[in-house]
């Protein structure tokens, strides 16, 4: 912590010193400069302004170019619906499947061995759990 502190301590004095030593050798400022006679020349050069929503409605090829991405885009959400209604179609087979699966095997086994029972074993003692001891 102190080492930290101490490099925390020598970067401020640092930047401190720095910054004052720039001040010193910076520039006095410039004396107040007399009105111009003559109006200012801008400088070169001319600055467009034009409307972007009203060129991409009126401009052909980009009318073109939205039909044919609006197109393609209508294709592929269709073509995503068919495969989404696909996919939870064959997630509801699965499911079903499983489920006779396990119900058939269940039926088997219980057919293969008439007397086991299904039911669950008491537990010793009066039914209440002490904690374990290490």
């Amino acid at each position: 912590m102190n080492r930290a502190m101490a490099f925390l301590a020598a970067l401020a004095g640092l930047g401190g010193r720095a910054y004052v030593g720039g001040q010193a050798f910076a520039q006095a400022p410039p004396a107040a400069a007399p009105a111009p006679t003559a109006p200012a020349a801008r400088p070169g050069g001319k600055v467009a302004v034009f409307n972007v929503a009203k060129v991409m409605r009126d401009y052909k090829r980009w009318q073109y170019y939205a039909g044919v991405m609006n197109q393609k885009r209508a294709e592929r959400a269709a073509d995503l619906g068919k495969r989404q209604a696909e996919i939870v179609k064959l997630q509801e087979e699965a499911q079903k499947e499983t489920i006779a699966a396990k119900k058939e095997a269940a039926r088997a086994h219980k057919a293969a061995n008439p007397k086991q029972t299904y039911s669950r074993p008491k537990p010793k003692g009066d039914g209440t759990r002490t904690p374990r001891k290490n």
